[in-house]
């Protein structure tokens, strides 16, 4: 989008009759589920020329009423409230004030037996204009009969403008007005009729502007210099093929085509993307303050930073990100102070350079609630700042996801991401310890008790065989472990009986597996140890018996042509 400053001379030439610069108002039920007698809160948005009403940070700390000298809103035929709003807001351009703005919330108890009943905000007058002008009208049309879809109250939609907007002359732009409802109906705009009493002298006042009713946008090619109103209502549906609307409200701001060529103008600015994303939501509960930041990349010095505000909400001066060059930042607050504050508030916000070239206009949802909730990096807390002062920030100083009060945010989900980690892990060690545990008993008992078969079969032999071998008879070349006598039998399994000792990575502990018998290969199963040690055995006993013929032979207790035998 382009915009340029507006020449600060044509402001001061505004008199003091010519101070209009546009606003809007909607309404909600302070208790949708009510019958009879409903409070409706009706909530309106006025802005003025600011030599005629001034609003600077002073007044905006201190809530000036600004506008209560104007005509009071009609409610029906019998009510009124004031116009009269809090100072919010402000518009500057080369260090000079522009426009002001503010916003009231007032509650009224109307029957339900009314049904439809109107608003209407009637006064004179707009600053100079290209078409139109003189007086303003701006008319709200609410019904209190009872939602077919829930059996409640509506709330109207919510739409926000910057009350003006700078268009390069000859050049077409395309603008996106904001809306939202809190009933999540469709949300449609049109143009404001003379017909039926909605604009005054302002009615047409923006020929060739296009409206996109179902997106809300508006496309404009201007042609001469000046002022131009856009007067618009916005309405809300049940689905988007109703032709009933549920509530209107009016929406009136001003355009300025200012003849400059868009070349000059193409400096980059954007919002850095800590910046709250537009349409995000925010919770807040009631006494509690939400801590929030907008930082803007920009080539050149942001000198800029146009808010649309609740009430309650602060901002701190634009300060220089650190020791570059091309960041700013801005660190707000919004506490949820008033009862009318309950559900959907807007705040929308622009970034301009001193190039004159500006960010798109972006708006968060700030939801006034009894519950608190911590919306991604922003938190509600009840301490808030009372002053302007308190939050001004320093050049050099961080952005908020990296100041000193707000660090621990990052941290605190980087804690509990590794405190569920190790729990999860230590699960699995735990397992893997019980497992390996449960599996080295099994397997403890069954080598143990092949250990046992074999030396219980092992020692049968050896007994039947004493009494038959016969040392005068030729022995084979080959021997058997029945023919060794019962000591040397029994020592060389005793000797092959050896515990084997394992380490265990998971519990850290070393564990005894069993026992392992000599062999030319090994297996971790109890039958392949079962082999391995009549294998080992049948050669130690062969070994045994060649030795001892040996001796036989020397002794001449044997021929030495006799050969080994077996029986």
């Amino acid at each position: 989008m382009y915009e340029n400053i507006l020449n600060a001379a044509l402001f001061f030439k505004i008199t003091a009759a010519s101070h209009f610069f546009g606003g809007s108002i909607i309404w909600k039920p302070l208790d949708q589920s009510l019958t009879a007698n409903i409070q409706i809160i009706f909530q309106s948005r006025f802005y003025w020329d600011f030599d005629t009403y001034p609003c600077n940070d002073d007044h905006i700390l201190g809530q000036k009423i600004i506008g209560a000298r104007e005509a009071s809103i009609k409610i029906g035929n019998n009510l009124e409230i004031q116009s009269g709003v809090v100072c919010t807001d402000n518009g500057i351009h080369d260090g000079e004030y522009i426009w002001s703005g503010g916003q009231q919330s007032q509650i009224v108890t109307l029957n339900q037996s009314i049904g439809k009943i109107e608003a209407n905000f009637v006064s004179c007058c707009w600053i100079n204009l290209v078409y139109g002008g003189g007086s303003w009208h701006l008319k709200l049309k609410l019904d209190l009969n009872k939602r077919k879809d829930n059996n409640k109250t509506n709330s109207s939609p919510i739409a926000l403008m910057s009350p003006l907007t700078i268009l390069p002359l000859n050049y077409t732009s395309v603008i996106k007005i904001p809306t939202r409802d809190a009933d999540f109906d469709v949300v449609k705009c049109r143009w404001s009729l003379s017909s039926l009493g909605e604009c005054a002298g302002v009615c047409n006042s923006a020929p060739g502007v296009l409206l996109d009713q179902e997106n809300c946008t508006i496309t404009f090619t201007p042609e001469e210099e000046g002022f131009y109103v856009v007067a618009l209502q916005i309405e809300d549906f049940y689905n988007a093929t109703d032709d009933l609307p549920l509530s209107s409200i009016p929406l009136q701001f001003m355009l300025y085509a200012e003849n400059k060529t868009i070349e000059e103008h193409e400096d980059q600015i954007q919002f850095y993307y800590v910046t709250p994303e537009d349409g995000s939501d925010f919770v807040v509960k009631h006494n509690e303050t939400l801590f929030g930041q907008i930082v803007v990349n920009s080539s050149s010095r942001v000198v800029d930073l146009m808010t649309l505000s609740p009430l309650g909400l602060w901002k701190s001066p634009i300060s220089l990100y650190n020791d570059t060059n091309d960041l700013w930042y801005v660190n707000f607050t919004w506490t949820h102070l008033e009862t009318g504050q309950e559900g959907l508030n807007l705040f929308c916000f622009q970034a301009q350079n001193s190039q004159d070239a500006l960010t798109e206009l972006r708006c968060i949802n700030l939801i006034g609630s009894i519950t608190p909730r911590v919306s991604n990096r922003y938190s509600s807390t009840t301490s808030y700042f009372s002053s302007l002062s308190t939050m001004s920030s320093s050049v050099g100083e961080k952005p908020l996801e990296e100041d000193e009060n707000n660090n621990w945010i990052i941290p605190l989900s980087i804690s509990l991401a590794v405190l569920v980690l190790m729990a999860i892990l230590g699960f699995v060690a735990f397992f893997l310890i019980k497992k390996c545990s449960r599996k080295n008993k099994i397997k403890n008992h069954f080598l143990q008790s092949d250990l046992d078969n074999i030396l219980s079969r092992e020692k049968s032999q050896i007994t039947d065989n004493e009494s038959n071998f016969d040392s005068s008879r030729p022995v084979s070349s080959t021997t058997n472990s029945s023919e060794l006598d019962s000591n040397e039998q029994k020592s060389i399994i005793k000797k092959k009986k050896t515990p084997v000792k394992r380490f265990c990575i998971i519990c850290g502990k070393t564990h005894v597996t069993g026992f392992h018998f000599s062999s030319n290969k090994s297996s971790n199963t109890s039958s392949h140890k079962l082999k391995a040690f009549k294998v080992d055995q049948k050669n130690e006993v062969y070994l045994k018996k060649k030795k001892n013929h040996a001796k036989n032979i020397k002794n001449n207790k044997i021929e030495p042509n006799e050969s080994i035998k077996f029986k």
